[in-house]
């Protein structure tokens, strides 16, 4: 009878440190939400769709004309590391020219940037590193 209660015991533990072990990854996962490098990260995002607004408009989207229009040196980096990152800026020149396609690749290069910032960063300019 003691083993039956013993074998109960030890799957409820088992169960318990799955549930945990859990708890613990979504934790972990919201914390890196939460930090400055994610809200570097969705800022980037939020002026990467204005470069590609911009762009699908024939706007001109180099430096000097987003800060015309608001976006700071550094701000305008982000955006254009997260849009190589995402593979939409090949250098200077636009690859793809779809909003749809580019929202897409956007959304999955900021996941990425996020759970790996190491690789975000080897876009970025040596002094935003």
């Amino acid at each position: 009878m003691s083993s039956v209660t013993q074998e109960a015991r030890a799957r409820w533990l088992d169960f318990t440190v799955e549930r945990l072990d859990a708890e613990n990854k979504a934790l972990r996962r919201k914390l890196r939400l939460s930090s400055r490098h994610a809200r570097r990260v969705r800022l980037a995002f939020e002026d990467a769709q204005f470069l590609t607004t911009a762009h699908i408009g024939y706007l001109d989207t180099g430096r000097a004309a987003m800060e015309r229009r608001g976006i700071t040196k550094r701000r305008w980096e982000c955006a254009v590391a997260l849009l190589k990152m995402a593979r939409v800026l090949d250098g200077s020149r636009w690859r793809l020219h779809d909003a749809e396609r580019i929202g897409g690749k956007l959304e999955r290069a900021v996941e990425r940037a996020i759970d790996e910032p190491g690789l975000y960063r080897v876009y970025l300019p040596p002094y935003i590193r």
